[in-house]
């Protein structure tokens, strides 16, 4: 089975279609989305459409989840509170319930799918190290878990009390040991923060046992353009230029 895996797509149309385009080519069994449709970018009703036919499994990521607990907002940046209530005003009813509808947590084989960290999905916690890895690899015990939030692509390798953080070079090849355990995070399509514009995604095979991050190029300028047009904070239109 191939599987590719998006993540924290945000409201960027022009990022999901040019992601999507590639992930066509590459002849995929699933597609799996670890959250965040919605919010920072000016499209999220389009986004939500397209995940609904597209997606085969999909979690929720915290950004959505403002739509359930508004609450959460709370906790966001400035930056991140002002989009948010822009997104929750713009988002349609039938997408709202869409969005509520999505589970913390799925499972597909023996691969744990969520959008910060296992067991404890709610704490969204960015898991970004060593430490943060060892501290969630003793909450699943499944072969791979699926990770998103950080917006960085990442592999964990735990192989007994061994842990390893590898940056996946872009479109490199990485060969899966099937005794050991693993977190993967593809990094994001549509707000990348690993100081590269493109959009990122993985290919996950489990017949091959490999993982690869891919990055596409996309028209980041009509995206920045809508965002300023749409009276968004001005960084979130900035950023795409930079990936920071």
């Amino acid at each position: 089975m191939k599987i590719a895996i998006l993540s924290d797509i945000h409201g960027n149309l022009e990022a999901l279609e040019s992601v999507l385009r590639e992930v066509y080519k590459r002849r995929v069994d699933k597609i799996i989305c670890l959250g965040d449709l919605i919010d920072y970018g000016p499209n999220p009703n389009e986004v939500v459409e397209i995940s609904k036919r597209e997606f085969d499994i999909i979690v929720m990521g915290n950004h959505d989840y403002a739509v359930i607990d508004r609450n959460i907002i709370e906790e966001f940046t400035l930056i991140a509170r002002s989009s948010i209530i822009w997104t929750l005003n713009v988002l349609e009813e039938e997408n709202k319930l869409f969005i509520s509808s999505l589970k913390f947590e799925e499972f597909l084989k023996d691969i744990h799918i969520v959008h910060a960290c296992p067991k404890y999905p709610l704490d969204w916690t960015y898991i970004l190290s060593v430490y943060e890895a060892k501290i969630y690899f003793q909450y699943t015990e499944s072969f791979i878990t699926l990770i998103g939030h950080t917006h960085i692509p990442a592999m964990f390798v735990k192989h007994f009390s061994k842990i390893e953080h590898i940056i996946p070079e872009p479109f490199e090849i990485y060969e899966l040991n099937e005794n050991y355990q693993y977190m993967l995070n593809p990094g994001s399509v549509g707000q990348p923060r690993d100081r590269d514009y493109r959009a990122s995604f993985a290919i996950l095979d489990l017949n091959n046992l490999t993982f690869q991050i891919i990055k596409v190029d996309y028209d980041f300028q009509t995206t920045k353009k809508k965002i300023l047009e749409n009276n968004l904070p001005h960084i979130l239109a900035y950023r795409l230029e930079t990936g920071s």
